[in-house]
């Protein structure tokens, strides 16, 4: 469930069992709603850890998990979107150097479980759920990370609700206690509210908007 500058998401409220065609009709609304870029604070967080097994939860059109599998992961996309997961698929196919690097699997969040300690990066990028989906969905992610992993949680700020960008409801977005209590028994663990610039209305008046993120070291 990436997250863009400006995008309308499809969050009218607590997620219900339709969440699947909502995501789809988003998705339909384009042939490429994301950059195709990966996030910037993957590529900060990432350059200096050992290759091994990664785990993208909401992988989108798939930009991260294949960013990843290019630099030597073996990584795993899970999201709720058939129609994300195809073209992360399609795009996996046409990069011929990532035959067995890479694998997209399309589940809901609140019924998939990865396994315990079982990947070395496990990463959730603006995974827009609301408390009581995100404190049964995160504590998984979290048991998922293998001794000596990663995990790396990021999240649209709270302040954001005002910044005139596009956001999913209020009782969606986070602040940095809010993904701090899913790495409690982690060894290392940075929160930040990073700033970043976006397009505005018009070119000529950009928007500040911060993202909430969680680096945790098991």
């Amino acid at each position: 469930m990436e997250g863009a500058a400006g995008a309308a998401l499809p969050h009218n409220g607590p997620m219900t069992d339709d969440l699947r065609d909502r995501w789809n009709e988003r998705y339909a609304t384009g042939p490429r709603i994301w950059s195709g870029a990966p996030n910037p604070v993957l590529v900060d967080e990432t350059e200096a850890l050992a290759h091994g097994r990664a785990l993208d939860i909401g992988c989108g059109e798939g930009a991260d998990a294949l960013w990843l599998a290019e630099r030597g992961w073996h990584a795993l996309g899970v999201d709720v979107s058939d129609v994300a997961i195809d073209r992360a698929r399609e795009e996996a196919l046409s990069r011929r150097n990532l035959s067995g690097a890479v694998e997209f699997r399309q589940a809901d969040l609140r019924d998939w479980v990865p396994d315990e300690r079982a990947f070395d990066l496990v990463l959730a990028f603006f995974v827009h759920l609301p408390p009581d989906e995100r404190d049964l969905v995160f504590p998984r992610l979290a048991a998922a990370v293998a001794p000596g992993g990663t995990l790396l949680l990021v999240g649209h700020a709270v302040s954001d609700a005002i910044s005139g960008v596009g956001r999913p409801p209020a009782h969606l977005l986070v602040d940095e206690a809010d993904l701090l209590q899913y790495a409690a028994d982690f060894t290392s663990v940075e929160t930040s509210s990073r700033a970043r610039e976006v397009d505005g209305p018009s070119e000529t008046s950009p928007l500040t908007v911060h993202d909430v993120v969680l680096v945790a070291r098991r």
